[in-house]
């Protein structure tokens, strides 16, 4: 088991450098990272998290406790816990709104101002969840009925903000507008009932995080983040440096190709 730290240095040792600046240092570790990313997006296995579980929270009913006409910011008494930008609430005027950005505990944002004063019971849609990273999503199953979530940049244009049954679309976000700056998933369409997924993503490395990567993996992934990081350089590299680190990540995609336990089979929607 290694941690960024500890691939910082393997990293510095195949270069045969002692020290780095802190610019230096933050070059490496975004290498790492991005070599990673890449590898991971050409299947090599042992990159990704494993599934996850997790569990929308449906619908629920919230009361407003104060707005100003033309305002987009609206108080309520309380508010659920885990909202994000992205879930919908149904004011009483009978309008759908998406949250825009969580202000505090108790306010929301719809981005837009909303002309006429609200008062009022409004129903929130709780269709979001928290990842636990900023990694992209590889997979996302819907355990309720095991079908696979296809992602959808263009799902508000296909199913609008009313709700249906079930979901089998998502999209995904990070909130830097909430307090937590969480990254999450939307899932689409909106639904009245809480909806259970299994997700799989990427792995984001940061300083605490630990990864216990095969042998044959560590190796591909240090010699495409040297090659990254070449490729980085101000100046650039000597042809010969830059000849041997390609050579070096092709012959290290020889070994990382391990085996990868079998994706569980679902049916496409």
């Amino acid at each position: 088991m290694a941690s960024l730290s500890d691939l910082e240095t393997r990293f510095k040792n195949r270069l045969g450098v002692t020290t780095l600046s802190t610019v230096g240092s933050a070059q490496v570790r975004e290498a790492i990272n991005a070599a990673a990313s890449r590898l991971a997006s050409d299947g090599v296995p042992g990159l990704s998290t494993n599934y996850f579980t997790a569990t929308t929270a449906g619908s629920s009913t919230i009361t407003i406790s104060s707005h100003i006409a033309a305002s987009s910011s609206v108080d309520f008494t309380s508010l659920p816990s885990g909202i994000f930008a992205g879930d919908i609430v149904k004011f009483p005027d009978g309008v759908y709104r998406l949250v825009y950005a969580v202000t505090d505990a108790d306010t929301l944002d719809f981005g837009g101002g909303i002309a006429d004063a609200q008062t009022g019971t409004c129903t929130i849609y709780q269709r979001c969840v928290a990842l636990p990273t900023a990694g992209r999503i590889v997979e996302m199953i819907n355990l309720d009925d095991y079908t696979k979530l296809v992602p959808d940049p263009n799902a508000l244009g296909r199913y609008g903000l009313e709700p249906h049954t079930g979901a089998d679309r998502f999209t995904q976000g990070h909130d830097n507008a909430s307090p937590t700056a969480t990254a999450y998933a939307i899932l689409w369409p909106a639904h009245t009932n809480p909806v259970n997924i299994a997700v799989k993503q990427y792995k984001s490395l940061t300083d605490g995080d630990d990864v216990n990567w095969p042998d044959e993996t560590l190796d591909a992934v240090m010699s495409k983040a040297i090659d990254i990081w070449r490729s980085w350089r101000v100046g650039g590299v000597s042809p010969v440096e830059a000849d041997l680190s390609k050579r070096d990540v092709k012959d290290s995609g020889d070994g990382r190709n391990v085996s990868s336990p079998r994706k569980p089979q679902v049916r496409g929607r």
